[in-house]
């Protein structure tokens, strides 16, 4: 691959290349979310790129040389996307402002300082409104995109009444999703191949001596009165009586959702940076996974990236969720029965926690089963090399159209 001069300051990350652009609802970012796994892929400076997005989980305006954020039309100097203006604007109902919508013409004169037109795009969605923006951006370029799709926000896909995925999946010379539950809503949609490309790790290994530390990180889900976030709590107060040295940590951005029971068990650090995450993980010698706990679409279909960096940390994963969904089908895998527990009771849980603390054979076996699956599923070289093919594949179609100049 071409690698390119890091850009000036003030000049876009295309000086001189030929890019690809990335479309997302949401920022880049290395602590959390799509943002992070993103990151993972485009980040190692091998493929110059350029991100779009509409939304943000952040009330800071961001962005860089490399990454713009199309905020809506409307004249205000602050983010509304699941910030707090946006939960702001949602919980008023201020229908009139407009939400996420994609500031094509501020795009159409920040295309005019590309040096050379993109090839292709690659882009992340997960329903109908993130399809219709994207689509919008893919009108001013004129070229393929190659399109995955990470979480569905809806139980069920219906092409009928899904007109912009419909046509964004028609114009996608290669259609990706994170598992073979969202593969099996895209193929509704009848595309000529969908291939399943899941997330990838960013830490992996220790050399460090393991502690009696275990981790809880990223979505808690919709329901701050989760029983498993109950049963968490009840597990960790038995344990500290047969163990005092245990600690539990969460990291993550909804802090807001720890229950007041877990919130007195666990250390609650917020959003860390990747390097304060990768830290943790090489201290630890547990994963707790609480959901998802199957009340929305997004618990049904999403995975939680951050199983990939548990398992290539070598943590044993104890997974308190809801049967039949995404996750369960991935940890049920016979490649990750020693590595993984499914408890349902708080008893379980502290039973199945001090069972790997204390016992040291097991607990290595657990953690080498976890890291094997991880090395040969969530590479990072794997996953970049499956993504950059789909690229690749889009670049050699012709344009869509004739992109306005």
């Amino acid at each position: 691959m071409v690698r390119c001069a890091p850009p000036q300051r003030g000049q876009p990350a295309t000086h001189g290349c030929v890019v690809t652009v990335l479309i997302s609802p949401c920022e880049l970012a290395n602590t959390h979310g799509t943002g992070v796994q993103m990151l993972r892929v485009f980040g190692d400076g091998s493929k110059p790129f350029v991100h779009l997005h509409w939304a943000s989980h952040s009330t800071r305006p961001g962005g860089s040389a490399s990454s713009h954020w199309l905020r809506e039309p409307a004249p205000w100097p602050w983010r509304t996307g699941r910030g707090l203006v946006g939960r702001l604007r949602d919980r008023l109902n201020l229908t009139w402002w407009p939400h996420g919508a994609v500031n094509v013409g501020r795009f159409q004169r920040l295309l005019q300082g590309f040096p050379t037109r993109p090839r292709a795009a690659y882009v992340v969605v997960c329903g109908e409104e993130d399809a219709r923006r994207a689509l919008s951006l893919l009108d001013v370029l004129g070229i393929p995109p190659v399109t995955h799709v990470w979480d569905l926000d809806r139980d069920e896909l219906e092409p009928t009444v899904m007109p912009a995925l419909a046509e964004l999946l028609r114009r996608s010379p290669r259609v990706l999703a994170l598992n073979e539950s969202i593969a099996g809503q895209l193929a509704r949609f009848g595309p000529a191949s969908i291939d399943v490309v899941p997330f990838s790790f960013g830490h992996a290994g220790t050399t460090r001596s393991r502690e009696d530390l275990i981790v809880l990180s990223g979505s808690l889900g919709p329901n701050p009165h989760n029983a498993h976030l109950d049963a968490a709590a009840e597990a960790l107060r038995r344990l500290r009586t047969r163990r005092p040295s245990v600690r539990a940590v969460y990291f993550g951005a909804h802090s807001s959702r720890l229950p007041p029971s877990l919130r007195a068990e666990v250390e609650d650090l917020g959003l860390v940076s990747d390097d304060s995450c990768g830290d943790m993980l090489g201290r630890a010698r547990l994963a707790y996974l609480l959901t998802p706990d199957g009340n929305t679409s997004w618990d049904r279909y999403s995975i939680p990236s951050r199983i990939a960096d548990y398992l290539a940390c070598g943590l044993p994963i104890l997974a308190m969720i809801t049967r039949g969904n995404a996750t369960h089908a991935l940890l049920s895998d016979p490649a990750l029965q020693p590595a993984v527990r499914f408890p349902t009771t708080a008893d379980e849980l502290a039973g199945a926690t001090h069972d790997w603390l204390v016992n040291e054979a097991e607990w290595t076996r657990a953690s080498a089963a976890a890291e094997a699956y991880a090395r040969s599923h969530f590479s990072p070289d794997i996953v970049r090399t499956r993504i950059d093919d789909a690229i690749a594949c889009a670049e050699a179609m012709p344009p869509t159209r004739t992109a306005p100049s």
